[in-house]
């Protein structure tokens, strides 16, 4: 997916879209995530996981996709054969509006050559 947010460009590649229903614009959103199952906490407080879905309603927001994510999941599918593991997640109107504020602040450096972290 490839769109921009304001004047910023933004490109993604989202693993999986599922329709909630064949005539619906309700859908989920999925990630797949290969090691060790993470727990809701550890992908919350690490952060960067969480990130990525969050970039992903973004995206699909920015893009004016006719989808309407209801649910982003980190499916973590083992290494070796583990049963899979699904942590879902529903993105918040203020974890998106953080998520803006990130993204143009990266934007406004890294168009001033300033690349120390932020």
């Amino acid at each position: 997916v490839a769109t921009r947010f304001e004047d910023i460009p933004l490109k993604g590649k989202i693993d999986r879209i599922d329709l909630l229903a064949p005539d619906s614009s309700d859908a989920i959103v999925i990630d797949y995530k290969t090691g060790r199952p993470k727990t809701e906490n550890e992908i919350r407080s690490d952060g960067d996981y969480f990130r990525q879905l969050v970039f992903y309603a973004l995206l699909l927001e920015e893009k004016g996709a006719f989808l309407q994510p209801q649910q982003f999941i980190l499916d973590f599918i083992g290494e070796q054969g583990e049963h899979p593991v699904s942590r879902p997640f529903v993105i918040t109107p203020e974890e998106l509006s953080a998520l803006k504020e990130i993204v143009r602040a990266a934007w406004k450096k890294i168009t001033a050559l300033d690349f120390t972290p932020l």
